[in-house]
């Protein structure tokens, strides 16, 4: 999926629920450059089909509170 596409799903999704802060949409980076590029104290949430913790809002509890969060979505090529 494109960034500029990406882009219009967190503005839609924001209208539907009603957010007023929108999430950020990097650009597609390796995933080594953006592991060491990233802020360590920032909560990561990896989205994967086969992790063991499957809910992604118990990701969210378990992490640190009161931080910003980011979330990576991969794809297998």
């Amino acid at each position: 999926m494109n960034g500029e596409r990406m882009r219009a799903n967190v503005i839609e999704a924001a209208e539907q629920c009603g957010i007023l802060n929108l999430a950020e949409v990097a650009d597609p980076v390796p995933l080594d450059r953006f592991l060491t590029q990233r802020d360590p104290k920032r909560l990561l949430v990896f989205c994967d089909e086969a992790a063991e913790l499957a809910d992604p809002l118990q990701a969210f509890q378990v992490g640190p509170q009161g931080g910003s969060a980011g979330v990576a979505e991969g794809r297998r090529s």
